[in-house]
């Protein structure tokens, strides 16, 4: 199993988090921020995204190469990725 991670910054433009191999791959994200930050395609807004509160964790399954975006509700937010492939 391939197992990577990374902490990084959203602001307030969409920013792409994670681009999963051709075999795809399963991405934790954790929401270390103190307001919510939004998870979506590459237009996700506050309004559009998928809310993910502080503290807050969710598990996605990613296809071969899809990409997926993140941005902060309010200033910045910073989050933690775990990237995993069996």
């Amino acid at each position: 199993m391939t197992v990577k991670c990374a902490q990084l910054n959203l602001g307030l433009q969409a920013t792409a988090i994670t681009t999963s191999d051709a075999d795809g791959e399963t991405v934790a994200i954790q929401n270390l921020g103190t307001e919510n930050i939004y998870v979506g395609d590459d237009w996700v807004t506050p309004t559009t995204g998928f809310q993910i509160a502080p503290g807050q964790v969710i598990t996605l399954d990613l296809g071969g190469g899809e990409i997926l975006y993140a941005c902060a509700g309010l200033g910045s937010q910073r989050i933690h990725v775990l990237r995993t492939r069996v």
